[in-house]
């Protein structure tokens, strides 16, 4: 089963805005865009090659593996064989030992991220929730994946392939605050700043999700480039 992107937006909007980094978790989220940084180049080679922002890919790799490029983008099996747990038997083309490059280009191209032009942060979010699979929407929690770690997470989990339990606490940093990590910087002001903007383009005029949407051309992102976008206007890049 599979959700129409369009009519989630919004919803991914007004969760943004609201999303806060819960009190003692932000050297965490630090550390993990610090560790996610460290693979820049790899991440950004694979942009060149998928057009898959370089940030969502290391964003995945961490929750799949805390950044080991000894494991496969899918989910953080060791390349030495083919996948064992879902999606299994990736890739289905090569031979084993897979290099990381090889088999994370077909994770991207498996959830079709390779044909999607419009990464704007709600469709960044989109993508997470997708690549982890849909079981906690259908089951009406927030994705542990995305939101675990921020204010818009409290509790549910699989425990396993398939397996869900309402009770545990996804200890597991999610993608949505690393997200914010990344594109603030300085997670101890990410809430005030996120907030600050979000008044600013309402004195604009200006709808949030407005403000949410990142520039079109990833391939020349960088961190100056979403900062000088989101404070001080439209970016050239």
């Amino acid at each position: 089963m599979s959700y129409d992107f369009n009519k989630l937006k919004p919803e991914y909007s007004q969760l943004w805005v609201n999303c806060k980094i819960n009190p003692g978790k932000a050297k965490q989220f630090q550390n993990a865009a610090d560790l996610i940084r460290r693979g820049e180049v790899t991440y950004k080679d694979l942009e060149s090659k998928t057009g898959v922002p370089w940030y969502l890919i290391g964003m995945l790799h961490y929750r799949e593996s805390d950044c080991n490029f000894h494991t496969h983008l899918h989910n953080g099996d060791s390349l030495n064989a083919r996948t064992i747990h879902v999606p299994r038997g990736r890739p289905t083309t090569g031979q084993p030992p897979f290099t990381f490059e090889f088999s994370a280009i077909d994770a991207l191209r498996y959830e079709d991220f390779d044909r999607i032009h419009d990464w704007n942060i709600e469709h960044v979010l989109y993508c997470m929730e997708q690549y982890n699979g849909w079981g906690y929407r259908q089951r009406g929690y927030p994705s542990a994946y995305v939101w675990a770690g921020t204010n818009n997470y409290q509790h549910g989990k699989f425990v396993s392939d398939g397996v869900f339990s309402a009770y545990v606490i996804d200890t597991q940093l999610g993608c949505a605050g690393i997200f914010k990590t990344l594109l603030i910087g300085d997670t101890t002001d990410i809430n005030t700043e996120s907030e600050n903007t979000d008044k600013k383009s309402h004195k604009a005029g200006q709808s949030s999700s407005t403000v949410n949407e990142l520039p079109q051309t990833s391939r020349k992102w960088n961190i100056s480039t979403w900062l000088h976008w989101i404070f001080g206007g439209s970016a050239t890049v």
